[in-house]
């Protein structure tokens, strides 16, 4: 268990399954994140709280003969979500310069506007 600030991380197995003389047991890691408070007064005791856990599978353990291996399972879905959203903000950032290039265009400028300063010496 590695706790880092109020995020507790471990490393769960699940349960071993036996196929064709091999054990294969999943693990996964368990991030989980609790919240609970308690009060005692003279009258009642209260308790409440929350907690969020997310669960995710990350290897397959496969012991045979006495040797045990490590099948990492590939996260392909949260890799594909991080290309999409580069491609969309590489999108949104040439749309907004094609947008200001026009917008100068438009006005007769032939080159973004600089800031004027008027010094005097």
């Amino acid at each position: 268990m590695t706790r880092m600030g109020p995020l507790v991380v471990e490393e769960a197995h699940g349960t071993p399954i036996l196929v064709y003389g091999c054990t294969l047991t999943p693990v996964c890691h368990v991030v989980s994140r609790l919240r609970h408070r308690g009060t005692i007064r003279a009258a009642h005791v209260e308790a409440h709280g929350w907690g969020v856990g997310i669960v995710r599978p990350v290897a397959v353990l496969e012991e045979r003969n006495g040797e045990e291996h490590m099948l990492p399972i590939r996260d392909v879905t949260a890799s594909m979500l991080r290309k999409m959203a580069l491609a969309g903000v590489v999108v949104l950032v040439a749309a907004t310069a094609l947008v200001f290039a026009h917008s100068w265009a438009r006005n007769g400028c032939t080159q973004p506007p600089a800031i004027a300063l008027d010094l005097e010496v």
